[in-house]
């Protein structure tokens, strides 16, 4: 083990006693129970929600069936070349399916995206994985289709109409749409954030699995989606994450959260195994960079050495490599 020098480690005592600060903040509103609104920030708008309200928790009660057809999407981006002015972005979506336990890979796809920064490449994913999901709803006509990340972001698009095409759809195919996201942003009017409230608070409660709805009401979200926290893992060391529900079907939220622990793995417990099959199988691995990197030589026929003067090699410059090989 490394040890730090002290004068690498002189502003540590501040950090941690904000950090000490926060915690205990956090675990005072958990111990009393919060009547803080959740916020949600989009851009330069904030989004308060509804008052928290204990009541507002719901035990899952019982598990669940998996749906006859369940579709899952998973994309992912890796930079592939970096010419100053242009930056282009390597895109891959995976379509797999998830039956008898099992998943298989329905479609993989590739794009590649020139653009000026990151910033324009995430919502260029956004609108290539809206078209994917679309794509699957029309063709394949799932009856729940999963993704790992929310349903409400539409201001990353440059406008909700993909969006309001693609809810449009699920709604005459019948689909429900899941998106269920590692991590979330949005916290109370205090700072405080709100997976970690909820977690502390449902425990302070006595509850195993369980939800908590409503957090937004729907009318001041523009779309008809729920966005919810679900405790899928029994355990209580396992964490909440954010769902967003899109659901044809009234009353229908409880049937579609239930069904979500019956897609745990003992291996990963308190995450729906079909994401985590689709996100490792969505990596672009540095095969395909070299590939994909390869067409582009050749489509544009510039030479290697021009190549090598203007692209950004992050390997060298970070002095890393990559555990995708």
């Amino acid at each position: 083990m490394t040890e730090l020098k002290i004068g690498e480690i002189k502003y540590l005592e501040d950090d941690l006693r904000i950090i000490a600060s926060r915690l205990r903040v956090l675990r005072v509103h958990a111990l009393s129970g919060s009547r803080c609104r959740p916020v949600m920030r989009r851009g330069r708008t904030i989004l308060k929600g509804v008052p928290l309200n204990d009541d507002n928790f719901r035990p899952i009660s019982y598990i669940g069936d998996v749906p006859n057809k369940l579709f899952v999407i998973d994309v992912s981006m890796r930079i592939l070349m970096d010419f100053g002015s242009i930056k282009v972005y390597a895109v891959k979506s995976v379509v797999e399916e998830f039956k008898n336990n099992e998943s298989r890979i329905d479609d993989v796809c590739y794009r590649l995206i020139p653009v000026k920064s990151k910033e324009y490449a995430l919502k260029e994913l956004a609108i290539i994985e809206y078209n994917k999901i679309l794509e699957v709803i029309v063709n394949k006509e799932p009856e729940v289709l999963l993704i790992d990340r929310p349903l409400f972001r539409a201001n990353i698009l440059r406008n909700g109409k993909l969006l309001d095409m693609l809810l449009r759809s699920a709604m005459m195919k019948c689909c429900t749409l899941i998106g269920i996201s590692k991590s979330s942003s949005i916290e109370l009017e205090d700072g405080t954030p709100l997976a970690g409230y909820l977690c502390m608070r449902a425990e302070v409660l006595g509850l195993n699995r369980w939800y908590y709805y409503p957090l937004f009401p729907e009318d001041k979200l523009s779309i008809p989606v729920k966005i919810t926290f679900v405790k899928i893992g029994i355990n209580k060391n396992l964490p909440a994450f954010r769902v967003d529900i899109y659901s044809p079907k009234e009353d229908d939220l409880d049937r579609i959260i239930a069904m979500l622990p019956s897609l745990e793995d003992s291996s990963h417990p308190g995450y729906p195994y079909p994401l985590i099959r689709a996100h490792r199988d969505s990596k672009i691995r540095k095969s395909e960079l070299r590939f994909l990197r390869m067409l582009v030589e050749e489509k544009v026929n510039f030479s290697d050495d021009i190549f090598d003067l203007v692209m950004f090699r992050r390997e060298e410059l970070e002095g890393r490599r990559s555990d995708l090989d």
